[in-house]
């Protein structure tokens, strides 16, 4: 019945509405549910790969650091690349992408193209240029697991520009939405992995 439903909805996603009211006035209902819904989407996915694998369940969500406010989300994960890659900056990926002859689309991937696609804005990242600059890496598994965090970074991007879309009134700045999305996404992870019990 309509109640039963409206009870199930509002247990389901009552904490996640209030908790983007409180820090989000200006979003209305019918976006900050399906951003909920998709968040708590995202730390289902987590906690299925991380228990498939039968790891141990960290306390916090291996995504976050994809939200840091510091960056974009493609730029965090621009961030990790380069880290991985033992490389300690753009300009450092672009010079081993060079000695590699990494290219995308014919051309040498300058460290100005490198930082328009961590800045996101009027140019995003294509999965083509993903592709490429994920050869950089050493090995399969880590090549892998970048591709699958790219996937992610853009779903997040996604999100917070409809945050910032939607937004009736001044429209916020990326670095408050992506916090925003980190602790509705560390609520849902808890919730996940843990239910009520964790803090």
């Amino acid at each position: 019945g309509r109640d039963e439903a409206d009870a199930y909805l509002t247990g389901l996603l009552g904490p996640g509405i209030a908790a983007w009211r409180a820090m989000n006035p200006g979003l209305p209902m019918q976006l900050s549910v399906p951003v909920e819904v998709a968040l708590q989407a995202l730390a289902w996915l987590e906690h299925r790969l991380v228990t498939r694998w039968d790891e141990t369940l960290a306390q916090m969500s291996k995504t976050l650091p994809l939200l840091q406010a510091s960056r974009r989300p493609v730029g965090n994960w621009l961030d990790e690349l380069a880290r991985a890659a033992a490389c300690k900056s753009l300009p450092d990926l672009e010079k081993r992408l060079n000695a590699k002859g990494v290219r995308h689309l014919n051309r040498a991937i300058s460290v100005d193209l490198l930082r328009k696609w961590s800045a996101a804005g009027t140019r995003l990242m294509p999965r083509t240029a993903m592709e490429a600059v994920v050869t950089v890496l050493p090995t399969e598994d880590m090549r892998q697991l970048a591709r699958s965090r790219w996937y992610v970074a853009r779903y997040l991007a996604f999100l917070a520009a409809l945050v910032r879309a939607g937004t009736e009134g001044p429209r916020p700045d990326w670095s408050e939405v992506q916090s925003w999305l980190e602790v509705r996404l560390q609520r849902a992870y808890q919730l996940q992995c843990f239910g009520n019990a964790f803090p």
